[in-house]
C-alpha cells in the first residue's frame, strides 16, 4: 500500500496519535487528582490528633512489673497520659522502651496504649523510624489507673 498515494491514512494516524497523547494526559491528571484527594484529607484528620472525648481518663498509668512484646521491653513505672485518638490513650514512658537487637539495647520512644472501648485491653505502642506502631498484648500485666499525685505543701 503506498501512502503517498492515500493521504487520508496519514491524517488519521496523527489524529489517533493525538488523541491517545490526551487520553493519557488525562488519565494521569485523573489519577494525581484522586491521590491529592485521598491523602490531604488524611492527613488533617489523623486520629491520633482528632478530639478529646467529654470524660478524661485517668492522668497515669501504674504498670508494677515489667511487660514485654516481641523484643520491646516495657519497664516498671508511671506512665503519664500523653495524647488520645479516636481508638484510645496513649500513655508514655517515663525512660522509654528498650528494644533489644543484634547490636544490643536500643532506647525508643514509646508507651501504653488503653482502648476506650475496654480500659482493661493494654497494648504497647513505639515510635519506630517509619512512624507509631502498636505492638502485643500487655492486658496481663500488674497496672492501675490513678490521678496525678499533687506534690505536699509544706508548712504555711
Amino acid at each position: 500500500m503506498d501512502f503517498a498515494r492515500r493521504p487520508e491514512l496519514g491524517r488519521k494516524s496523527t489524529a489517533l496519535r493525538h488523541g491517545t497523547v490526551f487520553r493519557t494526559r488525562a488519565l494521569w491528571m485523573s489519577i494525581f487528582a484522586a491521590a491529592t484527594a485521598a491523602i490531604v484529607p488524611g492527613c488533617a484528620t489523623h486520629p491520633r490528633f482528632a478530639t478529646t472525648s467529654p470524660l478524661p481518663p485517668a492522668a497515669v498509668l501504674e504498670l508494677h512489673s515489667e511487660a514485654r512484646a516481641a523484643t520491646l521491653h516495657f519497664p516498671p513505672g508511671s506512665y503519664s497520659l500523653d495524647s488520645e485518638d479516636q481508638l484510645g490513650y496513649y500513655y508514655g514512658s517515663p525512660t522509654g522502651v528498650i528494644e533489644h537487637t543484634a547490636a544490643g539495647p536500643r532506647r525508643r520512644d514509646g508507651g501504653i496504649f488503653v482502648s476506650k472501648r475496654n480500659a482493661n485491653t493494654l497494648r504497647g505502642y513505639v515510635i519506630m523510624p517509619y512512624g507509631l506502631t502498636h505492638v502485643g498484648n500487655l492486658s496481663h500485666t500488674s497496672h492501675e489507673f490513678h490521678e496525678a499525685l499533687v506534690p505536699a505543701e509544706g508548712p504555711k
